[in-house]
């Protein structure tokens, strides 16, 4: 990491981004295995070696990948479709859900129940949630993460 000292450190750090490609902001999520993930534009970086500021893009075998810098990303070209804003929803659900299952007392089957019936008033299909959000999968994913 760079280290910016001095009375003009914000111009510094601004001229450091700039000069290196440093432009776009980024947001973290949870990627469907649990693990750290970022948002960028729509796509999603998964990060193949902890504790770094590199990341790949999750949808393999894409090879684009990612550099992290003082919240900004140094990005390289996709050649696959960005997720859609269900995906996108969906990501953000899920981040919920995991932050109610850990820091609250009730039953995953009730939160699940709560967080599909949400789902679909936000008009997401049904059908798509039967196929990305099932509830058997989802359970044993979860009581595994969770008793970690």
């Amino acid at each position: 990491m760079v280290d910016f000292d001095g009375d003009d450190e914000d111009v510094e750090l601004q001229d450091f981004l700039e000069i290196n490609g440093f432009y776009k902001f980024y947001e973290l999520c949870t990627n469907k295995k649990g693990g750290q993930a970022i948002l960028i534009d729509n796509f999603m970086y998964n990060n193949p070696v902890n504790d770094t500021d590199y990341w790949r893009c999750a949808r393999r075998p894409c090879r684009a990948s990612t550099v992290t810098c003082y919240n900004y990303a140094a990005l390289n070209d996709h050649y696959h479709d960005c997720l859609s804003d269900v995906e996108i929803l969906l990501i953000h659900k899920l981040e919920e859900f995991r932050l109610q299952a850990t820091t609250t007392d009730t039953a995953i089957p009730k939160l699940y129940s709560q967080t599909r019936a949400d789902l679909i008033s936000k008009v997401v299909d049904p059908v798509y949630l039967a196929k990305k959000f099932s509830s058997s999968r989802f359970y044993s994913k979860f009581r595994v993460q969770i008793k970690k």
